[in-house]
């Protein structure tokens, strides 16, 4: 229904984006000095990171990025350990082992948080191979480091995550009632109206319309008014079947979808038990919202003119 990305859908995209363009400088220094290792871990990756690119988005995003991470572990693990490799051929073992795993050490933090932290900084450190003292002190700072980094990453991401949940729930709800607002229902119709074509059954608008909102507003206040609103919603929620869909569309006028319905009466008899003061008008949604809407309201204004009191001439003294 919201077509905007959230955060967390930009940082998967952002991994495996970055993820790709990792095997760039690979591709410039490999062909010149590279043996069999450096082919292998090269290929390896690029399937890997391939396969994870596609399959992302079919499940859980969160457990793919973890296991590109992990594989990305054991391949630099394995490939840093075999003697033909580059780090090895030229001795710079230790720094190429941290050079390699200071994305996924920050790649674990990032997605998992102090639990990524706490498993990927002592894990990394301790495939060092013979380390001295100052290579452990100064591959701990770099690797801690980036963890942090990515510490800051995943709370940072988590709270712009809540905000946008936030902001797609008030763009989607009405914030007195917690109803849908009319972006939902025009969602909802479009889905509902094709679930009833396929499954054969019919679907109904209802839409009410309280009485005496105005009266209460003017001689109580908006305070009040504002309760009778809360009033009607839980009267017209607690009177629908579970799954129905309800709506305010704005001031005193509600709405609702009622999958398998063809007619309003029992809902309407039900709702008014309860809260008798509303008027309400149905359709069965045969064409589009608004000529749906339209047919539903002309039923709702009709009662509502049945309930007026008629005003007699007055007669000649």
């Amino acid at each position: 229904m919201n077509s905007l990305e959230s955060p967390q859908q930009r940082a998967c995209r952002a991994y495996w984006l970055i993820a790709a363009l990792a095997i760039g400088p690979a591709l410039l220094i490999h062909p010149f000095f590279g043996r069999w290792p450096e082919f292998l871990l090269d290929g390896v990756y690029v399937v890997a990171t391939f396969a994870g690119w596609r399959l992302a988005p079919r499940f859980t995003p969160k457990l793919v990025i973890t296991l590109h991470l992990v594989l990305s572990f054991l391949l630099v693990v394995w490939y840093i350990a075999q003697p033909q490799s580059l780090p090895s051929r030229f001795s710079f073992q230790e720094e190429a082992y941290v050079a390699l795993l200071a994305p996924t050490v920050m790649g674990l933090s990032t997605v998992w948080g102090t639990w990524g932290f706490a498993v990927a900084v002592p894990l990394s450190l301790s495939r060092l191979q013979n380390p001295t003292l100052p290579e452990q002190l100064s591959a701990g700072y770099v690797l801690v480091f980036v963890a942090l980094l990515g510490l800051v990453t995943h709370y940072g991401l988590r709270r712009l995550e809540e905000a946008h949940e936030n902001l797609a729930n008030a763009a989607l709800q009405d914030p007195l009632t917690q109803l849908g607002n009319r972006r939902v229902l025009e969602a909802d119709f479009v889905r509902l109206q094709a679930l009833a074509k396929r499954a054969g059954v019919p679907l109904l608008l209802t839409l009410w319309d309280l009485d005496d909102l105005k009266s209460v507003n003017d001689d109580q206040g908006h305070a009040a008014g504002d309760a009778y609103i809360r009033d009607f919603t839980q009267a017209l929620r607690l009177n629908v079947r579970e799954g129905d869909g309800l709506y305010r569309l704005g001031g005193d006028e509600f709405c609702g979808l009622h999958l398998g319905l063809s007619e309003g009466s029992s809902v309407s008899l039900r709702v008014r038990a309860v809260f008798p003061n509303v008027s309400v008008g149905w359709s069965e949604a045969l064409g589009t919202l608004d000529e749906t809407l339209a047919q539903a309201d002309r039923h709702l204004y009709a009662e509502k003119a049945s309930k007026r009191p008629i005003k007699l001439p007055k007669l000649p003294s």
